[in-house]
Parts: structure tokens; sequence; C-alpha cells
């Protein structure tokens, strides 16, 4: 028996390299606007660009009850 193999991840720009470039790109992008923001701001230090927020927090889990309806 063969076994068919499925590839669910797909490479921006087609490739493992094009993708790591373009990201090394954006890197330098992101970075270059940092910069500006610092001089214009008259900032010390470069600020943290983003960072995400959590939209739900819950110190408690159940995954005992095996329904996901939520009733």
């Amino acid at each position: 028996m063969h076994e068919i193999l499925v590839q669910y991840e797909q490479y921006e720009g087609g490739s493992a390299e094009a993708e790591r470039l373009l990201f090394e790109q954006l890197t330098r992008d992101l970075m270059r606007v940092q910069v500006k923001v610092k001089e214009r701001s008259g900032a010390a230090d470069i600020a943290r660009a983003c960072h995400a927020k959590a939209v739900l927090g819950t110190t408690t889990t159940d995954s005992s009850s095996g329904s996901s309806s939520g009733a």
C-alpha cells in the first residue's frame, strides 16, 4: 500500500527560498519604518512595533464534556 502525501503548506513566491527572501525584505521595511518613527518622535529607543492582544482569557478549561456546542 502506498501512502499519499498531501502538502498543506504553500510557500509565498512558490518556494521556501522565495518566501525567505520576501520575509527578509519585509523585515528591512519594518525596521526602516521603526527608525523613522523613532527619529520623528525623538524617542531614545525603538518601541515594540505591534503585538497581539488576547481576545478572550480564561483560567479554567473543560475538556471533559466532549461537546463543542456550548450547551
